[in-house]
């Protein structure tokens, strides 16, 4: 009893989902019949729905072998339903007549509506030529006006690496480039409405040579941006802490050396000269140190050699500042200039520190005395004055060599 309790239940969910799916299945044919022949008697008015009906009307021809062979399909389960299964059918076969009936109204509706709207293709298609004519003149000035627009955008874009600046244009660019894609869609508009009704298309292969250029100084825009935002961390560092911390510059020039050459022939231009520039100047740099310039060293350097404003002295001194001047800093001859001066600062520090240790020791030099007593008298005499004199000898030797130096 139980186990035909279990295949009862089992036949009714067969049951249930076989006639679920032949109902989905007859519901589809009669959307595709009910629809397509309302988007087939509506008339288009412009270029656009015109050229999308016409693709909606292939579209629905494309498919009526198919729905027919599914209704075909749907008689052939109902046939099936009737022999096997105990259910009262009479419902399901009023659904199927309605779709598998190629005479029938919803199938004489569709026919007729695709043969009416084949005659209208036929009575459009002046209408499409006159309108690409349109289309094709106002599409030319729409394109004329972006070029110059694109030309304004794009004419300074790679000759600066501030980030403010490259923020500002990599957003216009950016704003243009989805203009573009607008005008491009028009393009491709035009052009497949022009195959659609076999007319003669407008030469618009400009279209796909700015394309190439929006694409190339979008990506070049975006490589700039993010090269200068990572150097702006550089760039905002105080010279006085930076300076002890030089191997972050030589892993920013190694991590972007290599970061370009995946880019291919993408790589801006400037990019390249500027990382050419930090690695050449790396070594003068190395020498620019905070625990050895003095004041007037530092002026020798900043303003005398690089060129920067006077303002501009150790206690405001930013990396920037050192990158407004690579062009100076990365030459031999910087590299020469700075050697120079750290040894002229060494040799400055060695003279003050040698008279530092000479004033120190007259100051706390200690002459040894003895007693001399002599009828009663005692007289404090000078000890190992030959000790003396070769002390004295060596500073007076000292001083003179550092006078010489």
């Amino acid at each position: 009893r139980q186990i035909r309790g279990e295949i009862d239940s089992f036949r009714d969910r067969l049951n249930k989902s076989l006639i679920k799916n032949f109902s989905a299945q007859v519901d589809e044919i009669k959307n595709y019949l009910v629809s397509s022949a309302s988007v087939l008697t509506q008339s288009p008015s412009t270029l656009l729905e015109l050229s999308e009906s016409q693709k909606s009307w292939k579209e629905i021809v494309k498919k009526k072998e198919v729905y027919q062979g599914k209704a075909v399909d749907c008689r052939r389960k109902l046939d099936l339903i009737k022999e096997h299964l105990l259910v009262d059918t009479s419902d399901l076969s009023d659904r199927i007549a309605k779709v598998d009936d190629f005479q029938g109204e919803l199938w004489t509706t569709l026919n007729l509506a695709i043969s009416q709207f084949s005659d209208l293709i036929v009575h459009k298609k002046e209408f499409a030529s006159k309108s690409i004519a349109k289309e094709s003149d106002a599409f030319r000035e729409k394109l004329s006006s972006f070029r110059k627009l694109w030309k304004s955008a794009t004419s300074h874009i790679f000759n600066d690496l501030a980030s403010d600046e490259l923020e500002v244009i990599s957003s216009n660019i950016n704003s243009l480039s989805k203009d573009f894609s607008l005008l491009e869609s028009e393009a491709r508009l035009i052009l497949e409405t022009c195959h659609e009704f076999q007319i003669q298309a407008p030469d618009l292969e400009v279209v796909n040579v700015l394309k190439d250029e929006v694409k190339l100084v979008q990506q070049r825009s975006h490589h700039l941006l993010e090269y200068s935002l990572s150097l702006d961390e550089l760039r905002n560092k105080k010279w006085t802490s930076f300076q002890s911390n030089l191997s972050d510059l030589d892993d920013f020039v190694y991590k972007w050396s290599h970061v370009v050459k995946d880019w291919d022939d993408i790589v801006p231009d400037p990019i390249v000269h500027q990382l050419k520039l930090l690695e050449s100047s790396i070594p003068a740099l190395r020498h620019c140190r905070v625990d050895l310039f003095r004041e007037d060293h530092w002026v020798e350097l900043l303003q005398g050699k690089l060129r920067l404003p006077g303002s501009i002295r150790v206690d405001n001194l930013y990396f920037s500042h050192f990158i407004q001047s690579l062009e100076i800093l990365a030459t031999p001859d910087a590299l020469k200039f700075t050697e120079t001066l750290a040894e002229k600062c060494r040799g400055e520090v060695i003279v003050r520190e040698t008279l530092n240790e000479f004033i120190a020791w007259y100051q706390t030099y200690e002459i040894d005395f003895y007693d001399h007593t002599y009828e009663g008298r005692n007289t404090p005499l000078i000890q190992n004055w030959k000790q003396i004199f070769i002390e004295i000898n060596d500073k007076q030797n000292l001083l003179s060599a550092l006078s010489d130096s």
